[in-house]
């Protein structure tokens, strides 16, 4: 059996070999859980340090989706269950964001949202397409305009559980 052509050429764009690879829409299962877990409280991010593993890897993840924005993000950490999520809300602010989030050890699939509206029917403005541990939203240059309102972040585990640390990269759209 042949590598399909694009691996079988390393010159070809990274942008083409990673669709190879990634889903190139939202999961509709991921909004679906995003729904029916909104009631009942949200845990909150915490402030973390960047010296984790994790951390590390939420700041290597966003200097490649992140790109043209500030690469020195506010890290944020919180312990989910499977099923729970956390939310963050965000300062509305001209410009756009990118979230990174990765799942830590025990953490086997993470979706994450950037929405709007009431917690019990949030509107959804931007979510993450990759299936696993890691979540981005706005990668690859495509990052969400907040707009007004009151945006917020929503991470949810929705298979495993332990250690969530997120990166919320902000800046003007990139050239």
């Amino acid at each position: 059996m042949q590598p399909p052509p694009l691996f079988a050429n390393p010159q070809a764009p990274l942008e083409a070999r990673r669709q190879l690879l990634l889903p190139s829409r939202p999961d509709p299962e991921a909004a679906r859980f995003l729904l029916t877990h909104t009631g009942g409280p949200a845990k909150g991010f915490s402030a973390e340090s960047p010296l984790s593993l994790t951390a590390l890897a939420v700041i290597a993840t966003g200097h490649a989706e992140a790109r043209g924005l500030a690469q020195d993000p506010t890290l944020y950490g919180a312990r989910l269950a499977e099923g729970e999520r956390a939310e963050l809300v965000l300062t509305p602010a001209p410009g756009c964001v990118t979230v990174v989030a990765h799942g830590g050890l025990g953490v086997m699939e993470i979706d994450s949202f950037v929405v709007d509206g009431p917690a019990d029917s949030p509107r959804v403005i931007g979510q993450d397409d990759r299936a696993g541990p890691v979540a981005v939203v706005g990668g690859q240059g495509a990052c969400v305009a907040l707009g007004g309102g009151a945006p917020r972040i929503i991470v949810i585990v929705r298979r495993g559980g332990g250690p969530v640390m997120m990166g919320v990269f902000r800046g003007d759209r990139p050239l």
